[in-house]
């Protein structure tokens, strides 16, 4: 299949992507490696998320999907008391919980509606220019194989990282992981806890809320050297911990516990944004800790300022993407300072490995040959 443009991942950065070239009036393809069909984490969207979903023309489709509101956030960070952050005064309205899979099938679907050609569980293996200018790439299906030729790619593929690259150019800050479940409701029961709950402990901070459909993400956040590679130990070990908290803790009221964990990559980097002529975004270019909730956000924001950037090149201009890499270098910056801000407010364990870490003001550069593990052993 000829194209202008192959964009590897149909997450939210890939599919805004999608949409603003497609509208253009470019031959897209968009290939994503699953149907939808599985749980992703990267649930709660912040007030803002309405400016780029209007952008998209997908603002009325995302209100009609049932996605549930949130009123704010309560936390026990800095301080044994709750604080509450409600979204009264936010311009832009209310929070979100979403069915994230949901979600980004909703995006996809707004691209195919614009002319974008969705590929289903196809996995891009192999990219490589061809005698022309234009690349060659490779894509496995349920159904056999499938050949691209295209004059960009725009790799969207999250932290797993795109065909052929293992990643050593990743600038990578911590090695943050989340202890993942999802909860279901007991019968008979009815949540009246609206908010996100976030609640700092020694070892790093709970984040726990509720999920349309009666689900609840439970999730623990801590460095992966602290936490047992093991799942039976690990399983054990944050129990422990889960019995320990003032607000998180009160949902196992309402909530069946958790029989498993899994655990998810949630480091922070910021990765070359072009890699042989191939452009990334969202979480492929940068990423942020979770703490943040800007994940969705970015995502869709970068989309669509690197097919911006691609429309820009088509005209015989290199100023926008100049300025795309540009700026992803100063959100970057920008953001491991309010990072920093943000977990200094938290002093009452100074001897703790894991907040001490964090009030660095000058954060270590790891070495970006160790891979955070994505799930137990």
């Amino acid at each position: 299949m000829r194209v202008d443009v192959l964009i590897i991942g149909g997450g939210p950065s890939g599919a805004a992507a999608a949409i603003t070239l497609a509208r253009a009036g470019l031959k897209v393809a968009l290939v994503e490696r699953t149907a939808y069909n599985t749980e992703r984490v990267g649930e709660t969207l912040p007030p803002e998320i309405c400016a780029p979903l209007v952008q998209l023309g997908v603002w009325e489709r995302f209100m009609s999907a049932g996605h549930q509101q949130t009123p704010g956030i309560v936390s026990c960070w800095g301080s044994s008391q709750p604080q509450e952050n409600d979204f009264i005064f936010n311009p832009y309205g209310c929070g979100w919980h979403i069915d994230r899979a949901q979600f980004d099938r909703m995006l996809a679907m707004a691209a195919c509606e614009c002319g974008a050609h969705l590929f289903l569980s196809t996995r891009a293996r192999r990219c490589f220019k061809g005698d022309g200018p234009r690349w060659i790439i490779e894509a496995e299906r349920d159904a056999g194989s499938i050949r691209f030729h295209a004059d960009y790619i725009i790799e969207a593929v999250g932290r797993a990282g795109g065909p052929d690259r293992c990643g050593p150019e990743r600038r990578h800050y911590d090695h943050l992981v989340g202890c993942v479940a999802f909860l279901k409701l007991r019968r008979g029961r009815t949540p009246d806890e609206l908010r996100t709950v976030i609640e700092a402990c020694p070892e790093g901070w709970w984040y726990s809320t509720q999920l349309p459909k009666g689900k609840l993400i439970l999730a623990f956040m801590t460095d992966s050297d602290l936490i047992p590679a093991n799942r039976d130990n690990a399983m054990n070990l944050l129990l422990q911990r889960l019995q320990a908290t003032l607000l998180t803790r009160r949902w196992l009221d309402l909530y069946a516990p958790p029989t498993t964990f899994r655990r998810y990559a949630a480091d922070s980097y910021l990765r070359e944004t072009e890699v042989d002529g191939r452009l990334r975004t969202g979480d492929s270019a940068i990423a942020f800790d979770p703490l943040s909730s800007q994940g969705v956000l970015n995502a869709l924001v970068t989309g669509q300022k690197a097919a911006a950037s691609i429309l820009g090149a088509q005209a015989g201009s290199e100023s926008n993407r100049r300025e795309y890499f540009a700026e992803l270098e100063s959100v970057f910056q920008t953001y491991l300072e309010t990072r920093l801000m943000y977990y200094r407010r938290e002093q009452r364990w100074p001897e703790s490995v894991f907040w001490r870490r964090r009030h660095n003001a000058q954060p270590e550069l790891l070495d970006p040959s160790v891979q955070v593990r994505y799930d137990f052993e």
